[in-house]
């Protein structure tokens, strides 16, 4: 039988910051600061995450699944096409996402849940053109330019492409509509982990580009962080349960049980990165000289239509 016990419930609270580029507003550097803790009933009271717990970091969607016949090393092309089903695709069953502690459930191939559940996926949209390849690609010059094209599909329908690689990084798609057709992007994934430190507390610093709303999570895959879950545990078969002596190896059983001390959990918030107002600044002064020159002119000759 299988027991199941009663753990702690992890809280993590973020208080993300953000600070756009004031030379390039299609760039933002992202600050993800957060607490991790847990609320103890027999304890009682909260009490911080114990120092070095791992908290995983993603932006937009966890697409880190487990699959045991690719991981992102051997087969990223076969691993993210079936992680892109997984996170966007409802009709599709049985995924799991990666998970380090799941050792005796995941582990199966080559240790692929731990590899896949740290494998970052998340990368900048840099721009190639810039120097050092560390700039982020510049908004466009008109409003015109923003309409989206779909450059992929999540089913690989249409003959466009789930995931391809984009110089050393790899795109990711992001369906925009119902037929699985999309965008792609190397902004999508695990950014990272922050290592919990002091009264809970963790960070992590990264570069975002784009503008509009994105999405951060924050997810904890509960602990103790070295010990399976869920571990082995070695019983009687219950037939033998009251006459078990312990030394008749044929008659005990082993089984799975969850013992976590404090349970897995996740947040989400909610940021803004990019400025159109910056990005469009130099054609603002512009616009806004030539406006004001129409409305002083206007101004000017009502003012002198009233006096006449």
């Amino acid at each position: 039988p299988l027991d199941v016990n009663l753990a702690n419930i992890t809280t993590i609270s973020l208080n993300t910051t953000t600070s756009v580029n004031p030379k390039n507003s299609n760039e933002t550097t992202v600050h993800v600061k957060g607490t991790a803790g847990f609320y103890s009933g027999l304890l009682g009271g909260y009490y911080p995450l114990p120092k070095d717990n791992i908290i995983h970091l993603y932006y937009g969607a966890n697409i880190n699944y487990f699959n045991a016949s690719n991981t992102p090393l051997s087969n990223a092309k076969g691993y993210y096409a079936y992680a892109e089903k997984c996170a966007f695709a409802n009709s599709i069953r049985g995924c799991q996402l990666a998970d380090p502690l799941a050792k005796y459930i995941q582990g199966k191939t080559n240790d692929n849940y731990f590899t896949e559940a740290y494998y970052p996926s998340y990368h900048p949209s840099y721009n190639s053109l810039a120097p050092g390849g560390k700039s982020c690609i510049n908004q466009p010059k008109s409003l015109l330019q923003f309409k989206p094209k779909v450059t992929c599909n999540i089913y690989g329908n249409y003959g466009l492409p789930i995931t391809k690689l984009k110089g050393i990084n790899r795109e990711y798609c992001v369906p925009t509509a119902l037929n699985g057709n999309g965008i792609l992007t190397t902004q999508l994934g695990q950014i990272g982990q922050a290592t919990v430190g002091n009264n809970g507390k963790f960070s992590k610093t990264f570069t975002a580009c784009g503008t509009g709303k994105a999405t951060i999570i924050a997810k904890s895959f509960g602990g103790p962080p070295l010990l399976p879950e869920p571990t082995k545990i070695t019983q009687p078969a219950l037939v033998n349960s009251v006459k078990f002596t312990g030394s008749d190896p044929s008659k005990k059983v082993e089984t799975l049980e969850y013992n976590y001390a404090f349970s897995p959990n996740e947040t989400t918030e909610s940021i803004t990165i990019g400025s159109y107002l910056l990005g469009f600044g130099y054609i603002n002064i512009i616009i806004i000289m030539v406006m004001a020159i129409a409305i002083g002119f206007v101004l000017i000759r009502r003012i002198m239509f009233m006096d006449d």
